[in-house]
């Protein structure tokens, strides 16, 4: 079986100015199966956070690749088939519940479907909320993209005492 997410020998360098810099990532690698789960840990400022930001199409590695279904993370972005969960939701507090979860369809210029729409705001335990303001961290999670993305990252995974990040893997059950 083929990865799913393929990253292959990693370097992110990040440049601090006046000749100096930090590497973040050196020659990492890590292969994700479809269908597994997959957890990076380590302490804070091991890569972790950099390795799913190369995932998730919001870096580029200063060397090596990283791919998903054989394809850069960039151009399934840039095709919205990729999106981006942040640990910290985003919403704008002025926005109902409703505009808050079809803002990103309407920045990538799809028009929202009214039943997905209301099947997501379901789904996270906010129906009959739809047309208040001040949405929740619930309403978050309803806006991170669904369809058609096949991958929402959320950057800050958990951390151990190890020095470098690490993965643990386990076979979803199908």
């Amino acid at each position: 079986m083929t990865a799913a997410i393929h990253v292959d020998r990693a370097r992110k360098t990040f440049d601090l100015g006046k000749g100096k810099s930090v590497e973040a990532l050196a020659g990492v690698s890590l292969e994700v199966r479809p269908g597994e789960f997959v957890a990076i840990i380590g302490p804070s400022g091991c890569g972790k956070s950099t390795i799913l930001r190369l995932i998730g199409s919001l870096e580029e590695p200063t060397a090596g690749t990283v791919t998903i279904d054989g394809r850069p993370p960039r151009e399934l972005a840039g095709a919205h088939r990729l999106g981006v969960a942040f640990q910290d939701h985003a919403l704008l507090p002025w926005l109902s519940v409703w505009q808050n979860v079809t803002l990103p369809l309407q920045v990538a210029g799809v028009k929202p479907d009214d039943a997905k729409i209301a099947a997501l705001i379901r789904l996270v335990g906010l129906e009959g909320f739809e047309r208040r303001g001040r949405a929740s961290s619930r309403a978050a999670c309803a806006s991170a993209p669904r369809s058609p993305a096949r991958s929402c990252w959320a950057p800050k995974c958990c951390c151990s005492t190890s020095r470098s990040p690490r993965s643990t893997r386990s076979r979803a059950a199908t």
